[in-house]
């Protein structure tokens, strides 16, 4: 139990809210935390002494469970989000009934509830009965709406607080009617002296007719014996209209229960008071409070009917209640705290609403000026002090100041603050009325504005500089593969293949580094583009361990597919993508197995409707400490200390990341010396009624004539690589400028039947020149082939829009490169070299 146990239930029973029925706030509430997270089941659960009980669920019928067995006894004394990746893997969780019975909660996630005074109620939970784990962007999202239910709870009990408030008013009423009591004592008073002046008529008529309330008298059977000025004036019939009439004529009807009769005839020296309306002669209606007493005048039985004209009274207390609700619900809505400052006496007057400011439960208060500057925070006390003297000094009529001012909770409330100065007939200020309004949220989300600004600009310059690091990297590296590449060619030694062998694979390896790293920043800024489409599994699993065989048999381990497998079966998904995450996954099976060990890759469809596809491996396995780091960045979990294998951490970080892209989720179990498995699940796709294949066929061209080529680059490695290679193609020349300019010049002076083109040109760029030849009727159809590291994809879209024939990726495969120069040599239209 939490060690403010007493203190935290308290807290929750001041909201009232245990047991009540089901409010569409907060179901909206637990709605959105589960399409948020992406979870089945979703709760707000408020802890009671032996219970947890659910003011809103999703997912779930039960209204509530056990406390000793659930989630959120354990979340409620957590310092923030509690998650629980896998509840059986969980010590505290593997045996509760939540997770081994009908729920079977595999994974949780809760964020407490913690109310304005520290104490946690609740939380805010979701769940599913599968593990995985909430992204970052998630977990803010839930923290934020736990944010939301607390806000609710706040004003339910403020709503709760308001109710209160109108039965307030109606205890003023009733301090009213104690008034009128104590004028009804005057009144008994006046009726002893009404009945004595029935000695003395003229007496008694002289104080009747100078009475503001009615005054009649009747006879048993009702009729009016005697009616003063005010009934006449009041009812607006004439004194002999008002004689010639019954009381029942005057149609006094009983506007209160328990009355059964405004007539019902009281014992002797008793009253009957009821509250009734009038109708008038000319038909309006009044509200009044009527006394009827009964007296003996020798032994006749008469009767006094005394009626008071409430109507106004009544409508002027209407006016004010109206007036105060209209006032609170303005305070209410603008979230503001009106204040009446007495400058002379130092007294201070606080709207209801003020404990959503300032730092008391009390509800409608006075306060003192000392008080208020109490609650400033320290920081800002000499400022907002010095500011006010200035203002009061100085004459103005107005006070304007921002500052932080403190809450109920400890914490500060950012408050905007504006008022107006009073001030008496000498020009001396005697009051200041003002309104302190709560900017909190709005600086928050100013300061949330400014910090996803640089956010985006520290994006941007992250993607700068890779873009940049990978043109650095990329343009040496390509004369180190192109020239290694060439020296394949020639027939090297055994000893020079080595060698050679050993520069490529080194290459290999660091580019593959910087496309990791950049497909890495493509999706977690957005940018990769994904096509998904109904892909055929049999075909990527085949076309991937092909690929991957080389390394298999280095590893003398052998790659194996499911005899049983259905080979008709297509997912939804990128292709290249999902090829680069089987290949990622089978290379990790070899890279990490034993000597003579197995990689097993299998897919089958799942009662769900998706697609498996699972590559299991007999390796050493995966430590269950480690596994929360299996999908993160760089992280190789240590391997790279104890054995030489090769990677760089960022392949199962992009796998990850790439199957979430393509709408699927990638999860993996495993066994210290048994091996590892990793499951990719996608959506199950329909075969396409035409599956058409995208082939390129390689083109061996051989022009009779000369063909002379222009290579525009200022890097002289990448100068002299190309050079050799157009010399391993007798009929093909090649001129080389170094700058853009000069590259035109050159094109301009001889027109070539090819161009190849850098993009990174110490004077003009490569594209500036892209579009100057495309501009020239001349050279619209001339060849030109981007040859450069920028190999974004937004920047290869963009140059082929503007007209570019073809674009290679530095550092180039050799042979890739000469087959693009002669296909486009081919497909050369009318242009004349």
């Amino acid at each position: 139990m939490p060690s403010n146990e007493s203190e935290r239930l308290n807290t929750l029973n001041k909201y009232e809210i245990l047991d009540s029925e089901p409010e569409q706030a907060f179901d909206d509430l637990v709605a959105l935390a589960s399409y948020i997270c992406e979870t089945p089941i979703s709760t707000i659960s408020l802890v009671d002494v032996d219970r947890q009980w659910f003011k809103a669920s999703l997912g779930l019928t039960e209204q509530e469970t056990r406390r000793d067995v659930s989630f959120c006894q354990h979340t409620i004394q957590s310092d923030g989000i509690m998650v629980v990746p896998d509840a059986l893997e969980d010590s505290r969780f593997k045996d509760s009934p939540l997770v081994t019975g009908g729920q079977k909660v595999r994974f949780y996630a809760g964020v407490p509830l913690i109310a304005p005074n520290g104490m946690a109620v609740g939380a805010l939970c979701v769940k599913d009965t599968r593990p995985r784990e909430l992204t970052e962007a998630q977990m803010d999202a839930l923290k934020r709406l736990a944010n939301q239910v607390v806000g609710q709870l706040e004003l339910r009990k403020q709503n709760l607080a308001l109710e209160q408030q109108t039965l307030t008013l109606e205890d003023q009423a009733n301090i009213q009617k104690e008034l009128l009591c104590h004028a009804e004592q005057a009144e008994e008073d006046t009726k002893k002296a009404f009945l004595s002046l029935a000695e003395s008529e003229e007496r008694f008529r002289a104080f009747a007719e100078n009475a503001s309330d009615i005054f009649l008298m009747r006879d048993i059977d009702g009729n009016i014996l005697y009616s003063n000025q005010a009934a006449s004036s009041i009812l607006g019939y004439a004194p002999e209209e008002l004689l010639l009439m019954s009381v029942q004529d005057l149609r006094i009807w009983p506007d209160v229960c328990g009355v059964s009769s405004p007539f019902a005839s009281p014992e002797n020296g008793q009253t009957t008071t009821f509250e009734g309306l009038l109708r008038r002669k000319d038909g309006d209606v009044i509200s009044a409070e009527v006394k009827v007493s009964k007296v003996d005048l020798q032994g006749t039985p008469m009767f006094f009917v005394i009626a008071r004209d409430q109507t106004e009274q009544l409508r002027s207390i209407e006016e004010m209640r109206k007036g105060e609700e209209r006032f609170n619900l303005v305070c209410q809505a603008t979230n503001d705290v009106v204040w009446d400052l007495n400058i002379v006496t130092g007294e201070a007057w606080l709207s209801p609403n003020q404990s959503m400011v300032l730092a008391t439960d009390k509800t409608g208060a006075t306060a003192t000026k000392d008080q208020w500057v109490d609650a400033i925070h320290p920081d800002d006390t000499e400022r907002i002090t010095e500011s006010l003297h200035t203002a009061l000094s100085t004459g103005a009529s107005t006070w304007q100041e921002e500052y932080r001012l403190a809450k109920a909770d400890g914490t500060y409330a950012d408050v905007l603050d504006r008022a107006f100065v009073i001030v008496d007939d000498n020009g001396a200020p005697t009051r200041m009325i003002g309104a302190a309004m709560d900017v909190t949220n709005r600086k928050q989300s100013e300061q949330d504005r400014l910090d996803r600004d640089r956010a985006d600009r520290a994006n941007l310059a992250k993607s700068e500089f890779l873009s940049r690091m990978s043109h650095e990297l990329r343009t040496p590296l390509n004369s180190i593969l192109g020239f290694a590449q060439l020296l394949e060619m020639y027939q090297p030694t055994d000893q020079q293949k080595e060698c050679v062998g050993r520069i490529l694979t080194g290459g290999k390896h660091l580019l593959g580094l910087i496309n990791e790293v950049l497909d890495l920043s493509r999706i977690e800024s957005g940018n990769m583009e994904i096509s998904r489409e109904a892909v055929k599994l049999v075909h990527v699993v085949d076309e991937a361990i092909s690929l991957t065989q080389p390394l298999a048999m280095g590893k003398s381990v052998t790659v194996v597919t499911d005899p049983s497998a259905d080979l008709n079966l297509f997912a939804r998904a990128d292709r290249q993508r999902l090829l680069q995450v089987v290949i990622n996954l089978i290379s990790n099976g070899v890279k990490y197995n034993r000597e003579g060990g197995f990689v097993h890759v299998g897919f089958s469809t799942t009662d769900a409707g998706t697609v498996n596809i699972v590559v299991r491996d007999t390796g050493p396995g995966i430590d269950q400490e480690l596994a929360h780091r299996v999908f993160m960045p760089f992280d190789r979990l240590g391997i790279e200390q104890t054995q030489q294998i090769e990677g760089t951490g960022l392949g199962l970080a992009l796998c990850k990341s790439m199957v979430e892209a393509m709408h699927g989720q990638i999860t993996f179990t495993s066994e210290i010396g048994s091996g590892t498995v990793f499951k990719v699940e996608l959506e199950l796709a329909k075969e396409p009624e035409i599956e058409v294949g995208h082939i390129v066929a390689a083109h061996s061209v051989h022009p009779s004539t000369a063909t002379r080529l222009v290579y525009i680059e200022d890097n002289e490695s990448n100068v002299a690589l190309m050079a050799s290679l157009i010399e391993s193609r007798p009929q093909w020349t090649l001129d080389v400028a170094m700058s853009g300019r000069a590259g035109l010049q050159t094109i301009f002076d001889n027109p070539p039947n090819l161009v190849l083109l850098d993009l990174d040109l110490p004077d003009i760029s490569g594209y500036d020149v892209l579009l100057q030849l495309r501009a020239n009727p001349e050279f619209a159809n001339l060849p030109i082939l981007i040859v450069s590291a920028d190999a974004t994809p937004d920047r290869i879209a963009r140059l082929l829009a503007a007209g570019a024939s073809g674009f290679v990726t530095k550092p180039f495969k050799i042979r890739d490169l000469l087959n693009d120069i002669a296909y486009l040599l081919s497909v050369e239209t009318d242009y004349a070299a």
